[in-house]
């Protein structure tokens, strides 16, 4: 809603959902990089001895399970928001579109109080 007015455009409304989709995919990205960022510093923060009970398993299982550990932050930093920048970059597109419309449809709207004016 624009300036208090009660009624809102197709437009505004698209706008609204556009904005409000592209900060839960910008939060869903922030998130999954700091989850990945704090993932890696609990793993080097615990320490080999967290992990001596893998390795006297067998050093195969020590070392598949630390190896895991590093994919996972590694998605967690990286994968996660690499797969969501086209959906930002698609969302940004959507939003520009919705502005150039929302220009145009502010400019008739001036024209025609104009044209209202002269009556």
């Amino acid at each position: 809603m624009r300036g208090g007015n009660v009624s809102s455009s197709l437009l505004d409304v698209q706008y609204e959902g556009l904005t409000d989709a592209l900060d839960r995919v910008n939060f869903s990205r922030s998130f999954s990089k700091w989850a990945g960022i704090a993932f890696i510093g609990v793993v080097v923060a615990g320490g080999w001895h967290i992990y001596d009970s893998w390795f006297q398993r067998s050093p195969y299982f020590g070392w598949a399970g630390v190896g895991l550990l590093a994919i996972y932050a590694v998605v967690l930093t990286l994968g996660i928001p690499r797969i969501l920048l086209p959906v930002v970059k698609t969302y940004n597109e959507q939003i520009a579109t919705n502005r150039r419309e929302r220009a145009a449809e502010n400019a008739v709207d001036a024209i025609l109080k104009t044209l209202d004016e002269m009556k």
